[in-house]
């Protein structure tokens, strides 16, 4: 707010947190917010450290700009600035540079975020009569974690604020399976302990067996925590009961406390993949979830490490041909709403079809008939807003395409 080489005296009215501090510098108020180093206590000689700041208020002034903001993928990001001067203000936000239509606002929203907003950077130009002045840009970080493959890592996502210590208090939550707190990557079969209370966790991914012969799994958690497995690569054939489980808590990395922690011996082929899901529901106190397995040979690995996991965006296929999915299979629209297209090059006759979140659950299928049709109409009316994988089994080939649905 001062020009160089001005320079004010300030007055103290006041010994209490906050105290405001004015002058006038002609026809500029001049004002100071003032912050004590110990709040609310008499301002004296062993009390006497204040930040402040200046700023006229007459010719506009950014108090303070947007800050840097991180998202994930199809959720809002928004931008604030405050800033003073004689009325009327106007603010052009822009991003990259380019400016956004009907931005005249202290506020800037992105009401849903994509990929290619990703590293966008974020300014604002305040402008009144007498002064037009700029924001420093800040960088939109937008994560999507389900985008490409992860080798090493398993994919964890977390519920807060949902009370109970059962399992099933949080898949008959209505957050689940859908609206997610965290959403990131962990690069052994363990998540971190005592993070909080009153949540949910679910580790999904792929399981790649060192060893064909039998393996014996073992699961800790506190509190209750159940494992699932399935027979191939496919999350529809995952286990209809856990494989191992706890009714009650174990400390970290405690196998043994019940018998039902460890599994039956289950038979692994190695270079094959095998989808697996662990779930585990935190009420108070110490949490933690691990899962272990006995290979083979007899080695143990506490927990599972990362050699052995894998993420990918969709299911693994083992022993079918998949071909590429980009030059195969064509859907539009992209965002779509209620019904996707796909355009068929080369299929004929029967075939079935798979509709898949991320993880690779199975949420829609059915039969399709390719013969004589150019374009496939398949309602997903009924799908939330979200990332989707659209797979087609035809004989010995798969074809595969993803999409996003916006509403």
């Amino acid at each position: 707010g001062l020009l160089p080489g001005e320079s004010i005296q300030v007055v103290n009215i006041g010994t209490y947190n906050p105290a405001t501090w004015t002058v006038s510098r002609g026809k500029s108020n001049i004002s100071a917010r003032v912050t004590l180093a110990t709040p609310n206590q008499e301002c004296k000689a062993s009390n006497n450290a204040m930040n402040y700041n200046i700023a006229t208020y007459d010719s506009a002034f950014i108090f303070a700009g947007p800050k840097p903001a991180t998202v994930m993928v199809n959720n809002p990001a928004e931008f604030t600035v405050e800033a003073y001067g004689n009325d009327p203000l106007t603010y052009k936000w822009y991003v990259n540079d380019v400016e956004q239509p009907n931005s005249n606002n202290p506020v800037f929203t992105f009401l849903q975020t994509t990929n290619a907003n990703n590293n966008a950077k974020i300014k604002v130009v305040v402008s009144n009569d007498l002064r037009t002045v700029s924001s420093v840009p800040v960088t939109l970080t937008v994560n999507d974690p389900y985008s490409g493959s992860h080798p090493g890592s398993l994919l964890r996502e977390v519920w807060n604020t949902i009370p109970g210590t059962e399992v099933s208090d949080l898949t008959s939550n209505p957050k689940y399976p859908n609206a997610p707190d965290v959403i990131d990557f962990i690069t052994k079969f363990e998540v971190p302990s005592n993070a909080a209370d009153q949540y949910g966790t679910k580790v999904s991914g792929w399981l790649i067996p060192p060893q064909t012969g039998d393996y014996i799994f073992y699961i800790a958690s506190d509190d209750n925590g159940q494992l699932f497995l399935s027979s191939d690569s496919l999350r529809a054939n995952l286990s209809a009961s856990p494989i191992a489980w706890i009714n009650d808590w174990a400390d970290p990395r405690q196998y043994s406390k019940y018998p039902e922690q460890t599994s039956q011996k289950i038979y692994l082929e190695t270079g094959k993949q095998y989808y697996v899901e662990a779930f585990f529901k935190e009420g108070a106190g110490g949490d933690n979830l691990s899962v272990a397995w006995k290979l083979p040979d007899g080695t143990s690995e506490i927990p599972i490490p990362s050699q052995r996991l894998t993420f990918n965006t969709s299911s693994p296929v083992t022993g079918i041909h998949e071909k590429n999915a980009t030059n195969q299979l064509l859907i539009y629209p992209s965002p779509a709403s209620d019904h996707i297209y796909v355009l068929n090059s080369e299929m004929q006759g029967k075939s079935r079809f798979n509709l898949t979140d991320v993880s690779g659950r199975v949420l829609k299928s059915g039969d399709l008939n390719m013969d004589g049709t150019k374009t496939l109409r398949i309602d997903v009316s009924g799908l939330k807003p979200g990332i989707y994988v659209l797979s087609i089994h035809q004989n010995s080939l798969m074809y595969r395409g993803k999409f996003i649905i916006v509403r």
